[in-house]
């Protein structure tokens, strides 16, 4: 493990200045939206869309950070707001909207509202208070919720104001996500999202993956990185697959250690940084996981097997089901829906962030047996209905 000073810039939520491979696709985001007004009536709308592991999220986020700036420079009060919503997180369409208001008043409850309600109060308060706002719609994937009633409310707010208001609120509008999102890209068209402002984005090479990491790891460590680090990183990363949210992913990893507490881990339970989570659970997903992405149904076997070794009844599925939502929406793991299944896809689960230490502790303890004092507990081998054959 090494001496890693600045560990914020190794946060998924850190923007870097500059993008590499980017600049293009940046220039082609401000043409539409202007710098900071462009030459043609509202609605102002871009998607940035490309495979997983693209940076459509680092693009889209320095495009509206940028646009901020340039508003600011243009002066006038109040300033300006930047409201980002984090899709996948966000727990469905209702979520969405609420995400937005929350961006203007944190403290807003959302139980009992219905979505078009939780829009108007977004737009009539940028609208009430005529501030300019720049909304980023982030990380839709292929299993978003119907983002159509967001779209319509975002590109055309007049319809949410009151009766005789003329000054309807300023809003640019930034969405970000996976090319293999299809079917939510569908349905925003259809809400009116032009297809024209689509941006796609090519898949990162090596050489721009090993800028990123070198950069992103200098950064951290307040020195120039080893080498070794930065090439085993890439390599890893290109025999995976996977592009650079991966290769940050294990850059974390290696900096910070496998146990250690995630920067920007929320605080979710009792006490700092705890998780609402059963530590056997956290022990399941990383047991199940093990440097592979894994299903449900695995990670239930292993929840089965520790439940009956602590002596309890395991969770039922919905109850587990529950406590993947909360590690995803803690960034601990990362859900994947891919083809196949009863249902026509799967759900595959991957460990993407380190388990907190105390769960690991927790789910490590030792035991007390009736024959004798306290051991630990030797290797546990995978649960007999999905081990491998021997």
């Amino acid at each position: 493990m090494y001496a890693t000073p600045y560990p914020g810039v190794l946060t998924p939520d850190w923007l870097p200045p500059v993008l590499p491979d980017r600049a293009a696709e940046l220039a082609e985001l401000a043409a539409i939206l202007g710098d900071p007004y462009p030459g043609r009536s509202p609605p102002w709308v871009a998607a940035v869309v490309g495979p997983s592991g693209s940076g459509t999220s680092a693009t889209a986020r320095l495009a509206a950070r940028r646009l901020v700036e340039a508003l600011h420079r243009e002066g006038g009060s109040p300033s300006p707001a930047l409201v980002r919503v984090r899709v996948a997180e966000a727990g469905g369409t209702q979520g969405v909207a609420s995400g937005l208001l929350k961006g203007l008043d944190g403290g807003f409850e959302p139980r009992g509202f219905p979505v078009a309600e939780i829009l108007a109060g977004f737009l009539r308060r940028l609208a009430r208070e005529h501030r300019p706002a720049v909304v980023v719609l982030d990380d839709i994937g292929p299993d978003a919720p119907d983002l159509a009633p967001v779209v319509r409310a975002l590109l055309g707010p007049a319809r949410f104001l009151p009766e005789g208001n003329e000054a309807a609120p300023t809003v640019w509008t930034i969405l970000a996500g996976r090319s293999e999102a299809e079917a939510a890209w569908t349905r925003m068209h259809r809400a009116g999202l032009p297809r024209t402002v689509r941006i796609p984005l090519p898949s990162l090479g090596d050489p721009a993956i090993r800028a990123i990491v070198l950069d992103r790891a200098t950064r951290a460590l307040g020195h120039a990185p080893p080498v070794e680090l930065v090439d085993r990183m890439v390599e890893r990363c290109a025999r995976e697959g996977r592009g650079v949210a991966r290769a940050l992913d294990l850059l974390r990893r290696e900096l910070l250690g496998p146990t250690a507490s995630r920067p920007d881990l929320p605080s979710l339970g009792a006490g700092p940084g705890r998780l609402p989570v059963e530590p056997r659970i956290l022990a399941a997903v990383e047991r199940a996981t093990r440097g592979r992405p894994a299903t449900l149904g695995e990670i239930r076997s292993w929840e089965e097997r520790l439940a009956q070794e602590e002596g309890v009844r395991p969770l039922p599925a919905t109850t587990l089901w529950r406590r993947m939502v909360r590690l995803q929406a803690a960034g601990v793991i990362r859900r994947e829906v891919r083809p196949g299944g009863p249902g026509g896809t799967r759900s595959t689960i991957e460990l993407v962030g380190p388990i907190p230490f105390y769960a690991v502790t927790a789910a490590n303890r030792t035991r007390r047996d009736a024959s004798g004092p306290a051991s630990a507990p030797g290797p546990v081998a995978p649960p007999a209905r999905w081990a491998a054959p021997a």
